[in-house]
């Protein structure tokens, strides 16, 4: 237990349905060392999902615990910052936007092929543009954006994280997972808010677009 002020995210949007957000972390930096029953949710996870909102200290010692254990680690390095290397080192997929990548390797969606220099799976969110998924077995491609009337893409990143983690665990090819996850960041953009915006299973199928 963390005891002190919550984190506060506000969050305005545009007339376009773009974002902006400024965050108080609060009480989430204060959140260092796991429990032995935290420690064992990781380790009995198919997939453990981190990002960067609580030290990434903390965000290490969970992934090298997966790591150990067999878990996937799926990490969303947002907000942007540079991520040490004992942390790549325990990541199976990476999820980053444009300004997260640069923050990583100092380079955007020009040159995405940069991410597969410190992680062996990368997945890079391009908003209205799609998405770019790569692996060191030498597949890259790009995956369209789901057209819908966009209202809202506060909680789009996060539907799209979370979609992707769901269906790689629950064994989709990561291609295919790439895909439906796109699914699911546009049925959440179609409405306002954060939280009520994340979409149910029924709304992704509905958008999702298999691959040739």
């Amino acid at each position: 237990m963390v005891y002190g002020a919550s984190g506060v995210a506000v969050v305005t949007v545009d007339a376009e349905g773009e974002n902006t957000i400024v965050v108080t972390p609060a009480a989430n930096s204060a959140f260092t060392g796991l429990t032995e029953s935290e420690l064992t949710a990781v380790r009995d996870a198919d997939v453990l999902v981190a990002q960067l909102e609580i030290p990434v200290a903390t965000v290490t010692e969970a992934a090298r615990a997966a790591r150990a254990a067999g878990t996937r680690v799926l990490l969303n390095a947002a907000p942007a910052q540079p991520v040490p290397a004992e942390l790549l080192d325990s990541v199976d997929l990476l999820v980053v936007n444009e300004a997260e990548a640069r923050a990583i390797t100092g380079r955007g969606r020009e040159h995405p092929g940069a991410l597969l220099g410190v992680v062996p799976r990368a997945v890079m969110t391009l908003g209205r543009h799609g998405a770019w998924y790569g692996d060191r077995d030498g597949t890259t491609t790009h995956v369209p954006a789901v057209k819908v009337d966009l209202v809202d893409s506060t909680a789009a990143g996060d539907a799209f994280t979370g979609a992707l983690a769901v269906a790689w665990g629950e064994g989709r090819e990561l291609l295919d997972a790439v895909r439906w996850a796109s699914a699911a960041g546009a049925a959440c953009a179609r409405k306002l808010g954060a939280s009520v915006a994340l979409p149910l299973r029924a709304e992704i199928d509905a958008l999702y677009v298999p691959g040739d």
